[in-house]
Protein backbone atom coordinates (compact mmCIF):
# COMPACT_ATOMS: atom_id res chain seq x y z
CA UNK A 1 0.00 0.00 0.00
CA UNK A 2 1.47 3.57 -0.83
CA UNK A 3 1.54 6.03 2.10
CA UNK A 4 -1.16 8.28 0.36
CA UNK A 5 -3.93 5.22 0.91
CA UNK A 6 -2.96 5.76 4.77
CA UNK A 7 -5.88 8.07 6.04
CA UNK A 8 -8.28 6.02 4.35
CA UNK A 9 -7.51 3.13 6.58
CA UNK A 10 -7.62 5.71 8.96
CA UNK A 11 -11.93 6.64 9.41
CA UNK A 12 -12.79 4.22 12.25
CA UNK A 13 -13.88 5.45 14.58
CA UNK A 14 -11.33 9.13 13.83
CA UNK A 15 -13.34 10.55 11.14
CA UNK A 16 -10.68 11.04 8.54
CA UNK A 17 -12.48 9.88 5.84
CA UNK A 18 -16.74 9.63 5.34
CA UNK A 19 -17.03 8.15 8.89
CA UNK A 20 -18.21 10.22 11.90
CA UNK A 21 -15.76 11.34 14.28
CA UNK A 22 -15.78 9.94 17.78
CA UNK A 23 -13.17 12.22 19.79
CA UNK A 24 -14.33 10.61 22.59
CA UNK A 25 -12.69 7.60 21.47
CA UNK A 26 -9.82 9.26 20.77
CA UNK A 27 -7.87 8.56 24.58
CA UNK A 28 -8.55 4.51 24.20
CA UNK A 29 -7.21 4.59 20.99
CA UNK A 30 -4.29 6.18 22.00
CA UNK A 31 -3.53 4.50 24.85
CA UNK A 32 -4.16 0.48 23.08
CA UNK A 33 -1.89 1.39 20.40
CA UNK A 34 0.70 3.40 22.74
CA UNK A 35 0.30 6.77 20.67
CA UNK A 36 0.17 10.04 21.93
CA UNK A 37 -1.66 12.60 19.66
CA UNK A 38 -3.64 12.48 16.44
CA UNK A 39 -0.31 13.05 14.43
CA UNK A 40 1.03 9.57 15.60
CA UNK A 41 -2.64 8.13 14.84
CA UNK A 42 -2.32 9.56 11.36
CA UNK A 43 1.37 7.99 10.77
CA UNK A 44 0.67 4.52 12.47
CA UNK A 45 1.12 1.79 10.00
CA UNK A 46 -0.14 -0.95 11.68
CA UNK A 47 -4.36 -0.94 10.98
CA UNK A 48 -6.44 -3.77 10.13
CA UNK A 49 -6.11 -2.56 6.26
CA UNK A 50 -1.93 -2.83 6.64
CA UNK A 51 -2.64 -6.49 7.21
CA UNK A 52 -4.43 -7.05 3.92
CA UNK A 53 -1.03 -7.97 1.76
CA UNK A 54 -0.24 -10.46 4.41
CA UNK A 55 -4.08 -12.23 4.16
CA UNK A 56 -3.54 -11.79 0.68
CA UNK A 57 -0.03 -13.51 0.99
CA UNK A 58 -1.31 -16.34 2.81
CA UNK A 59 -4.43 -16.70 0.90
CA UNK A 60 -6.70 -16.91 4.57
CA UNK A 61 -9.73 -17.20 3.82
CA UNK A 62 -12.36 -14.33 5.06
CA UNK A 63 -15.88 -13.68 5.93
CA UNK A 64 -16.86 -10.33 6.13
CA UNK A 65 -20.36 -8.73 7.82
CA UNK A 66 -20.65 -4.96 7.85
CA UNK A 67 -23.86 -2.60 7.93
CA UNK A 68 -24.44 -0.58 5.17
CA UNK A 69 -25.09 3.05 7.48
CA UNK A 70 -21.83 1.66 9.48
CA UNK A 71 -20.36 5.34 10.21
CA UNK A 72 -18.02 4.30 12.51
CA UNK A 73 -16.12 1.66 10.46
CA UNK A 74 -17.78 2.80 6.64
CA UNK A 75 -17.49 -0.53 4.41
CA UNK A 76 -16.41 1.95 1.38
CA UNK A 77 -13.18 3.10 3.23
CA UNK A 78 -12.38 -0.34 5.21
CA UNK A 79 -13.99 -3.87 4.04
CA UNK A 80 -14.04 -2.82 0.50
CA UNK A 81 -10.52 -2.62 0.47
CA UNK A 82 -9.80 -6.18 1.82
CA UNK A 83 -12.67 -7.51 -0.59
CA UNK A 84 -10.81 -6.30 -3.43
CA UNK A 85 -7.62 -7.34 -2.76
CA UNK A 86 -9.15 -11.21 -2.24
CA UNK A 87 -11.44 -10.80 -5.01
CA UNK A 88 -7.88 -9.52 -7.51
CA UNK A 89 -6.28 -12.43 -6.49
CA UNK A 90 -9.19 -15.44 -6.55
CA UNK A 91 -9.24 -15.90 -2.72
CA UNK A 92 -12.45 -16.93 -0.86
CA UNK A 93 -13.81 -14.04 0.74
CA UNK A 94 -17.93 -14.35 1.56
CA UNK A 95 -19.01 -10.69 2.04
CA UNK A 96 -22.53 -9.96 4.17
CA UNK A 97 -23.48 -6.19 3.89
CA UNK A 98 -26.55 -5.78 6.36
CA UNK A 99 -28.91 -3.50 5.28
CA UNK A 100 -30.06 -0.25 6.90
CA UNK A 101 -27.44 -1.51 9.87
CA UNK A 102 -25.09 0.86 11.56
CA UNK A 103 -22.16 -0.80 13.31
CA UNK A 104 -23.70 -2.63 16.06
CA UNK A 105 -24.84 -4.97 16.19
CA UNK A 106 -22.10 -7.42 14.94
CA UNK A 107 -22.81 -10.44 13.21
CA UNK A 108 -25.66 -11.91 11.30
CA UNK A 109 -29.19 -12.55 12.95
CA UNK A 110 -28.83 -16.39 11.63
CA UNK A 111 -24.92 -17.50 12.16
CA UNK A 112 -25.58 -20.37 9.44
CA UNK A 113 -23.67 -18.60 6.84
CA UNK A 114 -20.61 -18.21 8.63
CA UNK A 115 -21.41 -21.37 10.02
CA UNK A 116 -21.15 -22.53 6.76
CA UNK A 117 -18.34 -20.48 5.48
CA UNK A 118 -16.35 -22.32 7.79
CA UNK A 119 -17.53 -25.96 7.24
CA UNK A 120 -17.29 -25.66 3.45
CA UNK A 121 -13.93 -23.55 3.21
CA UNK A 122 -11.13 -25.67 1.89
CA UNK A 123 -8.08 -24.31 3.67
CA UNK A 124 -5.56 -26.81 2.54
CA UNK A 125 -6.38 -25.49 -0.88
CA UNK A 126 -5.44 -22.14 -0.37
CA UNK A 127 -2.16 -23.58 1.33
Amino acid sequence: MSPKCVPVGMSCPCGFGIGDVCCEDFPEIFDSLGLKNVSELICYLDMPMHRIPGLVKNKIPVILVAGDSDKTVPYEENGFLLEKAYRENGLPIEVHIKKDCAHHPHGLDNPEPIVSFIKNVHFSDFV
